[in-house]
């Protein structure tokens, strides 16, 4: 508010206003109202480590604002991967009322065909992340195993990780490259796995929906 000005007179439903508080008579004059904001700032990971300036991960994000009279006003936007960068963003919802569920664990990784994927005792996973060893063998905490006859072969690491969804039922990957990626939500029973498509220059968008294990994929 500016110096000596005592309040703004709106007109009903309009952005004229009247400003009274400074000259005599009141009101002074009556003009359109109008303001540009830009903002930018940081979000809090943790309240004990203080806050630091963090870039939205890839997603879907809800902004809500308010006045003093106790008006909202709500926006949704998109954060979309960096141009020339694949992505993956997933999200677990509820079969019943689709509200999201956070602390899903979500096991994903790069898959080389819509078909690579091996079932296992501890459940379906990408084929790679699989080796056929004779019985008896040993297995290095490296990664590289000793067969019977003094031979070493170390495999490469298991290209899927494990994530757990936050409080809004999202998981990112923005590093997700290739042309499938696989996942998998949830423990060993129940748990759904798909293969989706990744897109070049595109984030893919993955809805999984639980227990039932349908999944809608869309770039």
């Amino acid at each position: 508010m500016l110096s000596g000005i005592g309040a703004y007179v709106f007109q009903p439903s309009s952005d004229r206003a009247s400003i009274v508080g400074s000259c005599n008579p009141e009101p002074c004059f009556t003009e359109n109202m109008s303001s540009t904001i830009g903002a930018k700032g940081y979000w809090v990971e943790n309240l004990l480590m203080g806050s630091a300036f963090s870039d939205f991960a890839p997603g879907v994000y809800t902004a809500v604002g308010g006045d003093e009279w106790g008006t909202l006003a709500v926006l949704h936007f998109l954060v979309a991967q960096t141009t020339g960068v694949q992505g993956l963003v997933l999200r677990v919802v509820r079969d019943s009322s689709g509200q999201p569920m956070g602390g899903v664990s979500v096991t994903a990784g790069p898959a080389s065909s819509k078909k690579d994927v091996l079932f296992t005792p501890g459940g379906p996973t990408v084929k790679e992340c699989v080796h056929g060893l004779e019985s008896g063998s040993n297995v290095l905490n490296n990664g590289t195993v000793l067969f019977l006859n003094g031979t070493r072969v170390t495999y490469p690491a298991c290209p899927a990780k494990t994530y757990v969804t936050n409080s809004t039922g999202w998981i990112s990957i923005p590093n997700a490259t290739g042309q499938y990626y696989f996942f998998r939500v949830g423990g060993i029973n129940p748990s759904t796995y798909g293969i989706a498509e990744l897109f070049q220059d595109r984030t893919t968008y993955v809805t999984v929906s639980m227990p039932s294990g349908d999944y809608i994929a869309r770039p």
